[in-house]
C-alpha cells in the first residue's frame, strides 16, 4: 500500500467514518452469534451468502479505514 497525503487519508476518513455510524453490521452480528449460540441459526445458502457479503464489506470497511489513519494491513489479514 503506497504512502498518500493528509489531504487523502482526510478524505478517506470522511468517506469512512459516517459509513460505520449508520451501520447497523454489529448489531447484526450479535444477533447472529446469539442465535448460533443458542443453536437457533438456520442452515441455509441465502445466510451463507449474507454472510459473505457481510464479511466482504466488513473487509473493505476495514481497508479503507487503514488508509485514512495511514496504517498498513498485517499481511495475511483481510483481503
Amino acid at each position: 500500500m503506497q504512502r498518500i497525503s493528509s489531504l487523502e487519508r482526510q478524505k478517506l476518513l470522511a468517506q469512512i467514518l459516517p459509513e460505520l455510524g449508520k451501520s447497523t453490521i454489529s448489531a447484526h452480528l450479535k444477533e447472529l452469534a446469539e442465535l448460533a449460540r443458542l443453536g437457533l441459526l438456520p442452515e441455509c445458502n441465502e445466510l451463507c451468502e449474507t454472510l459473505r457479503r457481510t464479511e466482504a464489506e466488513l473487509g473493505e470497511l476495514r481497508l479503507t479505514l487503514l488508509r485514512g489513519l495511514g496504517l498498513r494491513p498485517k499481511s495475511g489479514g483481510s483481503k
